[in-house]
């Protein structure tokens, strides 16, 4: 993939996390996906692009985020998110998730970690 043997949609990498889990999000979640133009950093050395799904756990870890804040959008995601932390072994985010009301304004608030498994006020 990444010498450029495949035009984009041919080929993927994918993660086998839990087939058998009922969130979707831990079936087969697409890695990396094939990408043939440039990169603004490193140019054409890479043809593949990492996904959403995949890199931005690592992104938080790398940069030490320490509280992550997502929309009740990301909820089954954020399974997906640990899984990946703890496969590579690297550090989590403090997961706060809220929703906004019909003004804009955030409505509620929650925060979880890994470790807890709950949400918090």
């Amino acid at each position: 993939m990444r010498q450029g043997a495949y035009k984009p949609g041919e080929a993927t990498l994918r993660m086998k996390m839990d087939m058998k889990s009922g969130n979707p999000y831990m079936w087969d979640v697409v890695a990396y996906r094939v990408l043939n133009k440039p990169h603004v950093r490193t140019g054409d050395k890479w043809l593949i692009y990492p996904t959403y799904d995949f890199s931005h756990c690592l992104t938080d870890s790398i940069e030490n985020i320490t509280h992550s804040l997502c929309t009740t959008e990301f909820t089954l995601a954020r399974e997906a998110y640990f899984w990946v932390c703890d496969a590579v072994k690297v550090s989590t985010a403090l997961h706060c998730q809220f929703t906004y009301s019909n003004g804009g304004q955030i409505k509620n608030a929650r925060c979880t970690s890994p470790s807890s498994g709950s949400m918090g006020g």
